[in-house]
């Protein structure tokens, strides 16, 4: 009665899902009508081929193992079994367009980082994301479960932003500042 709850983050490896956290996975497995998904859990998540906006037995993605897929929590069971969607609750533009929200992230380049980075990296008033952004034309997803997407508008680009990303795990927001400036 009139507790306060308190959450608490580890640095660790292991991602512990929640209903509805946004993730990024990567295929391990391709069956029929399921993917199996590594998102760092303690469980193999499972990606239905028809969750996906607007997919349908005859259009689907074919997604190859390997790839890697930007999704959502959608349910846990009380046994370990994680499921995914790539259905957004707020948009609803269709995977095959390339413009929905969730779905395959094709180029760029994945970041295995902390979940206390990964998850900064989902605030709205991210220091180095709003830094780079000044600089450079680049796309970024990011996971719950310790990983980033990025994309810049070309290979170094792309590099270059990574690099610095992870280096904001360690360094201040001057200290970047400075380190942006002195390899443009």
């Amino acid at each position: 009665p009139g507790g306060v709850a308190i959450s608490i983050f580890s640095n660790s490896n292991k991602y512990y899902p929640e209903l509805n956290d946004v993730v990024i996975g990567v295929v391990v497995k391709r069956g029929g009508m399921q993917y199996d998904v590594d998102i760092k859990a303690p469980y193999i998540a499972k990606l239905g081929a028809l969750e996906f906006e607007g997919a349908t037995k005859r259009s689907k993605p074919k997604i190859e193992v390997g790839q890697t897929v930007y999704a959502r929590i959608s349910k846990i069971t009380k046994f370990g079994g994680i499921e995914l969607s790539c259905i957004s609750p707020f948009d609803k533009k269709a995977w095959n367009t390339g413009e929905s929200y969730f779905g395959p992230v094709v180029g760029g380049y994945i970041l295995d980082c902390s979940q206390l980075l990964s998850r900064s990296l989902l605030e709205e008033d991210n220091f180095i994301v709003k830094r780079l952004g000044q600089d450079f034309n680049f796309e970024i997803a990011a996971g719950m479960n310790g990983r980033a997407w990025i994309k810049g508008a070309t290979i170094k680009d792309t590099v270059f932003i990574a690099n610095v990303i992870e280096q904001s795990e360690t360094l201040s927001n001057d200290k970047l500042q400075k380190l942006i400036l002195s390899l443009i």
